[in-house]
């Protein structure tokens, strides 16, 4: 049997909403770099495309794990918690060693490190890297998302004092 023969579609997962990587646009379809990306392999595989917005990143990794997806193609920084765990291939960018907090209008305490925000509330991705790392700092509360943008309407109201995301993420909002 040839490859085409077993193999009809290839299934991505994505979650919409992180311009330049992935969007949706006025005529309903996705586009963005990382949809490029998708729609290469599969022409190189001479298969069907199919993309999932599954929503979130644990949404997308637990959808990886079900085999409901054939493989995730999202800005996702490669990280060895994630290498860990599933095969990465670089496509852009270089390993993520850190992360950035973004707060609304200023600082909390002022503060210039992570060691200064104690009792502070920080929004962090669900199942992300992210996570991981504000875990290891018990004294600041952690405030569950599942999307930057959701941390983002929470700093700007108040609800938590910041946002913790992956430094492509974080150039792209400081633009805004």
């Amino acid at each position: 049997m040839s490859k085409e023969s077993l193999k009809k579609k290839l299934i991505i997962g994505t979650a919409g909403g992180y311009a330049p990587f992935v969007s949706m646009n006025d005529l309903g379809t996705y586009e963005g770099f990382d949809i490029d990306i998708a729609q290469a392999i599969a022409e190189n595989m001479n298969i069907e495309l199919e993309i999932k917005d599954i929503g979130s990143m644990s949404s997308l990794f637990i959808a990886l794990e079900q085999g409901k997806i054939d493989a995730i193609i999202w800005a996702l920084s490669i990280t060895q918690e994630r290498i860990n765990k599933v095969t990465m291939v670089r496509y852009q960018g270089d390993n993520t060693k850190s992360y950035s907090i973004m707060c609304w209008k200023q600082t909390p305490y002022n503060a210039t490190s992570i060691n200064e925000l104690k009792n502070t509330t920080i929004c962090v991705e669900a199942g992300s890297c992210q996570e991981v790392a504000l875990n290891k700092y018990p004294f600041i509360k952690k405030l569950s998302i599942n999307h930057v943008d959701d941390g983002l309407l929470n700093i700007q109201y108040q609800k938590a004092d910041g946002v913790l995301v992956e430094p492509t993420i974080a150039k792209k909002f400081k633009k805004k």
